[in-house]
């Protein structure tokens, strides 16, 4: 805002300081693409079929709000870890509740780092929230999966060309034999 008569808001005529904000563009696309993997990854974790189009989790921020669904990721990636007598299905007094004991869950068993993230700001949608304990819980899935490879080098080809192509990588695509 140029100065002027009242142009600064102060009388004088001096310019309106504006804070620089960043260009919301810049976040929206890089929470678009977290947002966009980590409903991929739950829909394939909760067994959704893309070929039908029978999405489980559509709009990840909006669908996770009641906590049902991020239990039901916890109790696939932990088989056993959600005592279901506790949550509650369909009532939206006890979201609260859902969402406040998939963060207990998260802290107690999967060792999340939690601290901020409330089960209001988990039903209200807020994405820093949602994107905490869905990336965690997905980065224990992964480093479970990997763990199991390792115990089980010999069971699967996987290990070896995984080791080849990591060869490949290292000296140059032309010239790999993978």
């Amino acid at each position: 805002k140029l100065g002027g008569k009242g142009g600064g808001g102060r009388g004088d005529g001096a310019p309106a300081v504006v804070p620089y904000q960043e260009p919301p563009y810049v976040r929206v696309a890089d929470q678009h693409r977290e947002e966009r993997l980590v409903r991929a990854w739950l829909n394939s974790l909760l067994g959704a079929d893309p070929r039908a189009h029978a999405e489980l989790v559509r709009e990840l921020f909006a669908d996770l709000r009641d906590g049902e669904l991020l239990l039901r990721a916890m109790d696939e990636v932990r088989p056993g870890m959600v005592d279901w007598s506790v949550v509650t299905s369909g009532e939206s007094l006890n979201v609260l509740e859902n969402n406040d004991y998939a963060i207990d869950r998260g802290k107690e068993v999967f060792g999340m780092n939690l601290d901020g993230i409330s089960g209001s700001q988990l039903a209200q949608g807020v994405p820093k929230a949602v994107l905490s304990i869905t990336w965690q819980l997905m980065r224990y899935e992964m480093g479970r999966l990997l763990a199991e490879l390792v115990e089980r080098p010999g069971e699967t080809a996987e290990p070896a060309s995984i080791d080849e192509t990591s060869s490949c990588t290292q000296t140059s695509w032309s010239a790999c034999s993978c």
